[in-house]
């Protein structure tokens, strides 16, 4: 898909347009796949890559063709059951991208994360990442951090939802 685009160099100017500055794309999986300390090259915070996404969700950033295809792949995708998925309730739907990094000659696992859209009841969408950066924990503990953290924030928006929908308030 990167050269599908024009290169790694137009994503990351693509990206730096939106007015996303806290995100930096430099290196491609070959080039990580090389030398793996390149992957630090690749770096954003997480608030950074929700806004992205809830960039592409509520403003017209890609065509509806586009947007259909990045839409159903994420909704279809089957990687990490165990990350977000796991912390939700089976009838709410997730559309996400896992992502994982090598582990250095340490064991450190440089990356590993998280990222996408819950349809939260009532139509409304949350956008979440989370990016875990240079664990020592397994991939399944790291895999348990981000499906708490779903979770929590499932737990969160529903708590506050129903809060607002009582009599009164």
């Amino acid at each position: 898909l990167i050269n599908f685009v024009g290169g790694i160099q137009n994503v990351n100017a693509f990206i730096k347009d939106l007015g996303i500055d806290q995100i930096q794309l430099i290196e491609t999986e070959k080039s990580m796949e090389q030398d793996i300390r390149k992957s630090y090259n690749n770096w954003s915070t997480p608030l950074s890559v929700a806004q992205l996404l809830r960039k592409v969700y509520t403003e017209k950033v890609l065509s509806d063709e586009y947007f259909a295809f990045l839409e159903k792949a994420m909704l279809a995708s089957a990687s990490g059951k165990d990350k977000f998925r796991a912390g939700f309730p089976k009838e709410v739907e997730v559309g996400h991208k896992t992502g994982m990094s090598y582990r250095t000659l340490e064991g450190i696992r440089m990356c590993d994360a998280d990222v996408g859209v819950i349809y939260m009841p009532g139509g409304e969408k949350c956008y979440l990442a989370v990016l875990v950066k240079d664990s020592k924990e397994s991939d399944a503990e790291n895999a348990k951090i981000m499906a708490d953290i779903a979770k929590k924030v499932y737990e969160h928006y529903t708590e506050n939802s129903a809060k607002a929908a009582a009599p009164g308030k």
